[in-house]
C-alpha cells in the first residue's frame, strides 16, 4: 500500500494501523489506492472528525466544516451472524426469545441448531463457517444437506421434533472458542467479533477451524444417530 499510495499524508489515512493483515476482511480491488491521486477526489477521516449531520449541500463533520457533495452512497455496516433472526420474532420453549437470548450470549449447536429452540433449523448462523469464513454457495450447500438428511433420518424413523442438548450446546461453544481465541481475530474489533454493533456480545461469529473439519464434525454427528441432539 506504502508503494502504491506514495503520499505520506494518503498513507497516515488510509494504511491500516490497529489491526494485523487477514483480521480484517482483506478488499479484493483494483486502482481503488490509485483512485485517491486523482485531482478531483480528496479524502476526509472521520475517525477524529466524525460526521455530524447532512446539511442540504452535502455533510458537516464535527469541526464544523461542510463538506459540498452532489450525492452521499451510505456504507452503513451491517449485524453479522444474528441480525437477520434478531429482526423476527423467534420463540422457542417457554415462550423465550431468541433476539433476548442472543443479546446475553451467542450460542448455536454448529451453526445448526439453538438448544431451546425445537424444529428450528438455521443456515449461515453463528459458530459455523458459514457465518463469513468460507465459500458461502458451497458452505450453504453443505448445511441444507444436512439438514435435509436429518429431517429424512426422522420421517423414516417417525420422529417429529428435534433440539441439540444442553451438554451437546456447550461442548461445541467451547470447541468453537478454543479455535477462534488462538487466532487474532478474535483480538482485533471487527464485525467478525460483532464489535461494530453497540452493546453486542463479543464472541467470533464464525467457526475459525476450516470447512473441511467442519464439515467432518457435521458427518460425525450425522453418522452417530445425530447423537447430541434429542429427538422425538
Amino acid at each position: 500500500m506504502r508503494e502504491r499510495l506514495k503520499d505520506p499524508k494518503l498513507c497516515d489515512l488510509l494504511i491500516p494501523t490497529e489491526y494485523g493483515f487477514g483480521t480484517h476482511r482483506v478488499p479484493l480491488e483494483q486502482n481503488f489506492l490509485e483512485a485517491f491521486h486523482r485531482p478531483n477526489v480528496e479524502i476526509v477521516s472521520v475517525k477524529n472528525n466524525p460526521i455530524e449531520r447532512v446539511t442540504p449541500v452535502g455533510i458537516q463533520t464535527a469541526d464544523g466544516t461542510v463538506h459540498d457533495l452532489d450525492m452521499i452512497i451510505l456504507a452503513t455496516g451491517f449485524d453479522a451472524g444474528t441480525g437477520a433472526l434478531t429482526r423476527i420474532d423467534i420463540r422457542g420453549r417457554g415462550g423465550r426469545s431468541l433476539k433476548e437470548d442472543w443479546a446475553k450470549d451467542i450460542r448455536t449447536t454448529m451453526g445448526l441448531q439453538v438448544h431451546g429452540y425445537p424444529n428450528m433449523f438455521t443456515t449461515a448462523a453463528p459458530l459455523a463457517p458459514a457465518a463469513a469464513l468460507c465459500n458461502m454457495t458451497t458452505c450453504l450447500q453443505q448445511q441444507v444437506e444436512w439438514i435435509d438428511n436429518c429431517i429424512r433420518y426422522m420421517r423414516a424413523k417417525g420422529l417429529t421434533v428435534i433440539e441439540p442438548t444442553k451438554d451437546a450446546e456447550d461442548g461445541w461453544v467451547t470447541h468453537h472458542d478454543e479455535i477462534a481465541n488462538a487466532t487474532l481475530i478474535a483480538k482485533t474489533n471487527s464485525w467478525y467479533l460483532g464489535s461494530n454493533v453497540e452493546g453486542k456480545p463479543r464472541r467470533v461469529l464464525s467457526y475459525c477451524g476450516g470447512v473441511g473439519a467442519y464439515r467432518q464434525k457435521c458427518d460425525e454427528a450425522a453418522a452417530s444417530a445425530y447423537q447430541g441432539f434429542a429427538m422425538n
